[in-house]
């Protein structure tokens, strides 16, 4: 009978406060297990076949019963994730707040809130292409070339029965706190410099050049370094 008005009660309390009652069972009598389960999240969050090391600092009981955690680390190398392949990458959660019913669910990760992120990503150029070509982009053949603090991009289209060469210059921008947008500096058609509404033209076909909206394990991009083949992202 006690045993039934517990776990009633228990169920009311989860109710009021729209709390997950499994979670909240597991975070009160085994909270190991919840610690588990967002391990697991991760991993299928972040696709590799190579290298994902994920450590989990807990908090309180009362803490973990809402989904937070104290802090994730992550460190991975060749990673798929939210189809970008990201050659390496380190993320600090601090205080995340995780979605227990799409983890309890679902089996997935959703990450509600947090306090910060400190974030690395390195993507190489080859990656990138492939990112661009997947893209239904009205151009052929695109190109991006990463060299020391600057882009090089080069693409066809087709003009009636003439089929153009691209080429330009510019930088990465960010734009929205987890948009990469790419800026030329000018534009070349057949090497014969286009007016400034052909130009933007362009670019509003392959903008966002990288969308991180929908990263949970990032907030805010705060700095973009372009070496020889390789991006650089942190945060």
């Amino acid at each position: 009978m006690r045993k039934l008005q517990t776990l009633l009660l228990l169920s009311l309390y989860c109710h009021a406060h729209a709390l997950n009652s499994t979670a909240f069972s597991e975070a009160m009598t085994n909270p190991e297990l919840v610690i588990e389960r967002i391990h697991s999240a991760i991993t299928t969050y972040i696709q590799t076949s190579t290298e994902l090391d994920i450590d989990i600092t807990m908090g309180s009981r009362a803490e973990l019963i809402r989904g937070q955690v104290s802090r994730v680390h992550i460190r991975t190398q060749r990673a798929m994730v939210k189809n970008v392949m990201i050659d390496f990458g380190e993320f600090i959660l601090h205080d995340p707040r995780i979605d227990m019913d799409q983890l309890y669910e679902h089996h997935k990760l959703r990450v509600l809130s947090m306090g910060k992120s400190d974030f690395k990503i390195r993507i190489l150029e080859e990656d990138m292409n492939s990112s661009i070509r997947k893209k239904r982009l009205q151009i052929q053949e695109p190109q991006i070339r990463f060299l020391d603090d600057q882009l090089y991009f080069r693409a066809r289209f087709q003009t009636l029965f003439i089929k153009s060469l691209v080429e330009t210059q510019g930088q990465f921008e960010i734009r929205d706190q987890n948009q990469i947008y790419f800026v030329p500096n000018r534009i070349k058609l057949n090497r014969i410099p286009l007016p400034g509404f052909v130009k933007r033209s362009l670019t509003d076909k392959i903008n966002p050049i990288l969308d991180l909206r929908t990263f949970d394990l990032i907030d805010d991009i705060k700095e973009i370094r372009l070496k020889s083949g390789v991006v650089e992202i942190e945060g």
